[in-house]
């Protein structure tokens, strides 16, 4: 029997199973836990740093080791990767 065929002899008894399965449904959806500010953990850090007019060795010896000092101290970090490159300036 196909279901239009159903519904037309026995509209009752689907009414009937439409009501529960959206009662179960409303239920169900009740019951699921959400959490709008789930605790996730970021696997990395980046910090960018912009000083105008230096060379990388400067950056490295003026900035990068100084914030590689006190980035270590954090507890947790595994490895530090630093990077200092020269920036053109778009024109």
């Amino acid at each position: 029997m196909k279901i239009a065929d159903l519904s037309v002899e026995r509209p009752v008894m689907i009414t009937v199973i439409l009501i529960v399965l959206i009662i179960f449904g409303f239920l169900a959806f009740r019951g699921l836990k959400s959490n709008l500010t789930p605790d996730v953990k970021i696997p990395y850090v980046t910090i960018q740093v912009v000083y105008p007019g230096a060379t990388p060795k400067e950056v490295e010896t003026l900035v990068t080791d100084k914030i590689e000092d006190v980035v270590s101290t954090i507890e947790g970090i595994k490895t530090i990767n630093s990077y200092c490159l020269e920036m053109y300036p778009l024109q």
